[in-house]
């Protein structure tokens, strides 16, 4: 019978030897043994096989520390599945590392003869990925013929390997028991309690990103837009018609969402403006088009990552009235469709999906305008919010393809500000402005069958700072520019920038 051993001996200890096995095939078609040491008469102690590829032949004797004398403190390593041998002895620990991607009724170790783990601890440990619902099992030792020998044999699961995932990321503890004579299982008990994997947080992240561009989207017709459409306005000779203006501008902001969201984009406005002089007040009405789109890339604490795109497309009317003594008042209603992608790791399983959802947004302002000299002050109150519709969508990995809800998205934003402007002459002026806003909800919720997971919220405070430079129309300059730059700070960090452009018609 031949024996595959790092030390055999007849007399004399077979002690402290490593056997490791990574591919091949051991035994062949007659009787044979795999033994860390094997000795007739000596001890054979602290000696270790791990096997980690290779076949074993259905007709191999696999010991850890084989004598008739003393055999203690032999480990197996094991690392394959679907392994079939004839006996199975002379180890005092067994560890068992069942592969990834293992499912339930798959066994590591069939024993066709006999399977003696008498005053053994057998642990075992399962990647994340593991397949198993409650009430299926996973064979680490399986023996159809004989009971398994488990005289003062005890069991463990490994610290961090006790996790079994399904396609949706939900998590359930893994155990180990001896389920019957002839077999030693690992199980999800049936009344477990699973819970998502923390990663999934990215999940409803990219929603997140959604509303921050809508939210963009709503800072650059509150002002920028209106900005451009009055200069393309002023001197136009048109007095019963829509005047044209356009607006385009672009943002680089981190999101604070308990971790945190980059996203790098630009924003268009485009529409036609009129203004009706009465008694007293003037009103505006604007009539307008919106396009944005951007690339966000959301980072958790542990290091996990998603990345992704969101564009969205609508339309929107704004109405103003301006009183003759600086007062203003101003409302806005927008509505369309946004729609991303997501790509990333969660959980060490590369996933992906795509979601779209209707959008509507309002928003209401009221400030006054004071004039000193060549400068104005400009004190202003807004309110702004947003709604983002739910969905669904069937989020792809490596184990499955499975569906999230999403919950809708609402998002309640307070502005105090100011801005002052300087009057160079009748055309150029430089301005500045100072704002708060306050984050009241914003909070993206995301569900797979009846368990949410961590939600992202941009509640909070932000500050900004913005600096920008104009040039209005009149009867030399058919052109209207007006640029600007804004630093953010607080729970949105980074910076906005955008150029207006208007033309005498």
């Amino acid at each position: 019978m031949p024996v595959f051993t790092a030390d055999t001996r007849k007399r004399g200890a077979a002690s402290g030897n490593t056997v490791n096995i990574q591919s091949g095939t051991i035994g062949g078609s007659e009787e044979s043994t795999l033994s860390g040491g094997y000795s007739e008469d000596g001890a054979s102690d602290d000696n270790t096989v791990t096997i980690t590829g290779g076949i074993l032949s259905s007709l191999l004797s696999l010991y850890g520390g084989y004598s008739t004398t003393a055999s203690s403190g032999n480990t197996l390593n094991l690392y394959t599945k679907g392994n079939t041998i004839e006996n199975l002895g002379y180890f005092q620990t067994l560890n068992f590392y069942v592969p990834a991607g293992t499912s339930a009724g798959e066994t590591m170790l069939e024993v066709t003869g006999t399977a003696d783990v008498s005053n053994a601890v057998i642990r075992a440990g399962v990647e994340d990925t593991t397949k198993l619902n409650p009430g299926e099992v996973i064979n680490l030792i399986h023996d159809a013929n004989n009971p398994i020998v488990t005289d003062g044999t005890t069991y463990s699961m490994m610290s961090g390997k006790d996790t079994a995932m399904d396609a949706g990321f939900l998590e359930r503890k893994v155990l180990i028991k001896k389920q019957d004579a002839n077999t030693i299982v690992l199980y999800v008990p049936e009344d477990s309690t699973p819970a998502l994997n923390p990663d999934t947080k990215l999940i409803p992240e990219s929603r997140e990103a959604a509303v921050g561009a809508l939210k963009n989207a709503a800072d650059l017709i509150s002002k920028d837009a209106y900005d451009a459409a009055s200069a393309a306005w002023e001197d136009h000779n048109v007095k019963d018609h829509f005047v044209p203006y356009a607006v385009i501008g672009g943002h680089n902001l981190r999101y604070e969402t308990g971790s945190y969201v980059d996203a790098n984009g630009l924003a268009a406005n485009v529409g036609f403006v009129r203004r009706i002089d009465h008694k007293g007040h003037t009103d505006t009405v604007m009539p307008f088009l919106e396009y944005g789109r951007s690339n966000y890339t959301s980072h958790l604490d542990d290091g996990a990552r998603g990345d992704g795109r969101e564009h969205y497309t609508g339309a929107g009317l704004l109405l103003r009235r301006d009183l003759a003594d600086g007062l203003y008042y101003e409302g806005a209603l927008r509505a369309g469709y946004t729609k991303g992608d997501f790509h990333g790791i969660i959980a060490g399983a590369m996933t992906r999906y795509e979601s779209g959802s209707p959008y509507l947004a309002a928003q209401a302002g009221l400030g006054k305008v004071y004039t000193r000299n060549r400068d104005t002050y400009d004190i202003y109150g807004k309110f702004f919010w947003s709604h983002l519709a739910s969905d669904s969508a069937s989020v792809v990995n490596q184990k499955g393809t499975t569906q999230y809800d999403f919950d809708s998205v609402n998002s309640y934003v307070t502005r105090l500000g100011m801005r002052w402007t300087r009057n160079f002459d009748q055309v150029r002026s430089l301005y500045a402005g100072i704002g708060w806003d306050y984050e009241f909800d914003n909070e993206a919720r995301a569900s797979y069958k009846a368990y949410s997971t961590p939600s992202p919220s941009m509640k909070g405070s932000s500050g900004f700072f913005e600096l920008g430079w104009k040039s209005k129309i009149d009867d030399t300059h058919p052109w209207g520019v007006d640029v600007k730059a804004t630093g953010w700070t607080g729970k949105e960090k980074g910076a906005t920038y955008y150029v207006g452009i208007g033309h005498k018609f």
